[in-house]
């Protein structure tokens, strides 16, 4: 089964070639999440904890529309 698993060199092109912009997707998303999470972190806890809250919903809803 996994005999040919390297051999098919059109296959991993491909899924790199998807698979990169998501991930930088991926990073952007928690650049801006740290971001926020650093300047409103200065406020206090409760508004600390409204941004975590709005954050991990940016993370999830995007994901969720692909399920669909």
């Amino acid at each position: 089964m996994f005999a040919n698993l390297g051999k098919d060199k059109d296959f991993f092109r491909t899924f790199f070639l998807i698979a990169l912009p998501i991930t930088g997707q991926n990073f952007l998303n928690f650049g801006v999440s740290m971001a926020d999470t650093i300047m409103v972190g200065q406020l206090g806890e409760i508004q600390l904890s409204a941004v975590q809250q709005a954050n991990q919903l940016g993370f999830m809803l995007p994901d969720s529309f692909w399920v669909v």
